[in-house]
């Protein structure tokens, strides 16, 4: 199972992180601040939930911190839409996001 690529591992393997579930994807981004703002992060999203959707994956998740206001711009802009928000077991809080990919 280690020389699995990482979407195609059970998902039983990603348990430890809060809200996905068996074919979910979490997609995660980060840019250094000279390349924020530019839509390099929605293009990335974009292009990896096509990847993700080829691949049989049954939705894609977003999860961002409430404070973090130019992430947050992200999964609006690629149709994802808020389907709550969390307390995870270190005690910070995420907003979810979802997408269904089929």
């Amino acid at each position: 199972m280690e020389n699995l690529p990482v979407w195609s591992r059970p998902a039983s393997i990603f348990n430890s992180i809060e809200r996905i579930k068996e074919g979910d994807a979490n997609i995660s981004y980060g840019l250094y601040p000279a390349a924020r703002g530019k839509g390099y992060a929605a293009r990335a999203v974009s292009l990896m939930a096509g990847f993700l959707k080829a691949k049989g994956l049954k939705q894609a998740i977003i999860r961002s911190e409430p404070e973090n206001t130019g992430s947050l711009k992200v999964p609006k802009r690629c149709g994802f839409t808020r389907t709550g928000q969390i307390v995870t077991r270190n005690g910070g809080e995420l907003m979810i996001f979802a997408k269904k990919l089929r």
